[in-house]
């Protein structure tokens, strides 16, 4: 679960991080992942006392973003996914790659103002071709000199 882009979670739903209840630790990204969503201290909370908790306790802490009935739940699931095919699909691949930057970058969860990320050192802004020659402004990048 800690590893999907978002989570709908049906009601009846139980969560737990058990490995300190078996002498292990929580490992696969287990507690990095906890931290991101609901921060260190609930995210420590879970992870030491080891004990069970429902879909609610998940979405306050931020583990899981919505839920529902768990008769509902294969039908939101399908209505999120149409709901994100009807995008741009490029827009959805900047859009979460760049949120996935930012985590794996390490900056705040809750910034106020938006940053954009470069998608690779390559991209090349687009405005960046953009000359006062109208043939110029959808001109092929690699047969510009």
């Amino acid at each position: 679960m800690l590893a999907a882009d978002m989570v709908v979670a049906a009601d009846n739903c139980r969560f737990s991080q058990l490995e300190v209840k078996r002498g292990i630790m929580a490992t696969g990204g287990a507690t990095i992942r906890m931290a991101e969503r609901a921060g260190s201290g609930t995210a420590l909370y879970h992870l030491l006392v080891a004990g069970e908790f429902g879909a609610q306790e998940a979405l306050r802490a931020g583990y899981v973003q919505e839920v529902v009935p768990a008769a509902k739940l294969q039908d939101r699931a399908r209505t999120l996914a149409i709901l994100i095919a009807a995008n741009a699909p490029l827009a959805v691949i900047a859009s979460r790659a760049n949120l996935l930057k930012s985590v794996e970058a390490g900056l705040p969860q809750h910034r106020t103002q938006p940053r954009a990320l470069p998608l690779s050192k390559s991209v090349e802004p687009l405005n960046s071709r953009v000359t006062d020659e109208p043939s110029q402004h959808y001109a092929n990048p690699k047969s510009a000199s």
